[in-house]
């Protein structure tokens, strides 16, 4: 996949754009094609497995534009977030939802999936616009639980990231929020007792994360009004309950098992659900190759390879959002796909 078509990571902001530059019906534009236009599309066109060569990786990830597309991501997200504060008190009710999905959807494909991105960075600067970026998500503990406790210990009965089969959904929001939240607490816990620090100072990043977002909540609250600082919040709510509905999915009835010695299995392909559809690789910096990146975090986003090994999802990534809202209709599905593609071959 050639690296200019990442520039599609900009659908969403752009489609949100216009909502907000409009307004009247164009604001459900966004919605009609990131999740009715997009989902139909990728029923059929499902992509290809193909993997490139070496020194074509090489190239792609030192390209300027794969440096580029991933940095203006902080820029883009909040001039649209301060765009949509300005525009609150000047737009009917049924107005305001499309363009909070607008903006949510952007929050969760470049906010916090950039902040993914970023944040297996090993270089200083990539970390602190990572946490920026989920700053104005306001899920800033997901730096933490994410590189240090999901990667970890995916696939098992530990990590609140990963769906148990069976589950629905809307069980998974709660098991995954609070469990976040309580990992990263204790995984800053953990540290500073090793540092001998206590954890009810500033060297506590939870502490940090807390004050840091109550500010700025307060901050768009004093500055432009309660009611924008209310709207912010919501859209942060929307965007952080798409990440999470990608996690639910991503990870959905897979399980780790114990060797002999009662130590886990290594992660492997076997435990991410992975795709190949070419619309959610662009526009979500390749994260349907899921399983790649779990087993080489650091590979550059361009770069993530199709695992012969990982379960296939039957949707792209839009289209399993949707069936994810129908516990009933993703369960059947998933389990049944789960079943075809763990069977051994005859």
């Amino acid at each position: 996949m050639p690296i200019f078509s990442h520039i599609f990571l900009l659908l969403s902001p752009a489609l949100a754009g216009v909502g907000l530059l409009l307004g009247g019906w164009w604001v459900w534009l966004h919605p009609f094609v990131m999740y009715g236009l997009i989902s139909i599309l990728e029923v059929w066109w499902k992509g290809s497995c193909e993997n490139t060569n070496v020194e074509i990786e090489r190239a792609r990830a030192e390209h300027w534009f794969s440096r580029l597309i991933v940095w203006s991501i902080a820029p883009i997200l909040l001039a649209l977030l301060v765009a949509l504060m300005w525009r609150v008190d000047n737009c009917s009710v049924w107005e305001l939802i499309g363009m909070i999905i607008g903006v949510g959807t952007s929050v969760g494909t470049l906010g916090i999936n950039g902040a993914h991105e970023l944040g297996h960075n090993r270089d200083a600067a990539s970390r602190r616009t990572a946490e920026f970026l989920l700053l104005v998500s306001f899920f800033m503990h997901f730096h933490l639980e994410h590189n240090r406790g999901h990667h970890a210990r995916v696939c098992t009965a530990e990590d609140p990231a990963t769906a148990r089969k069976d589950q629905s959904l809307y069980s998974f929001w709660l098991q995954t929020l609070w469990g976040g939240m309580f990992n990263a607490w204790q995984l800053e816990r953990t540290r500073l007792t090793r540092q001998d620090r206590s954890i009810w100072s500033l060297h506590n990043s939870m502490l940090r994360y807390a004050l840091l977002q109550a500010a700025l909540l307060g901050a768009v609250a004093l500055w432009i009004g309660p009611a924008a600082a209310g709207v912010w919040l919501l859209v942060a709510i929307f965007g952080i309950l798409l990440l999470e509905t990608t996690n639910y999915f991503q990870h959905y009835g897979l399980v780790r098992q114990k060797r002999e010695s009662g130590a886990l299995e290594r992660v492997g392909p076997q435990h991410s659900w992975s795709g190949n559809h070419p619309i959610s690789r662009v526009i979500l910096l390749n994260l349907p190759r899921h399983a790649d990146h779990h087993i080489f975090p650091d590979r550059h986003f361009s770069n993530l390879r199709h695992l012969p090994e990982s379960p296939l999802l039957p949707l792209g990534y839009s289209g399993m959002v949707i069936l994810a809202l129908i516990p009933p209709l993703f369960t059947q599905i998933m389990n049944k796909t789960l079943a075809a593609q763990q069977a051994p071959a005859s």
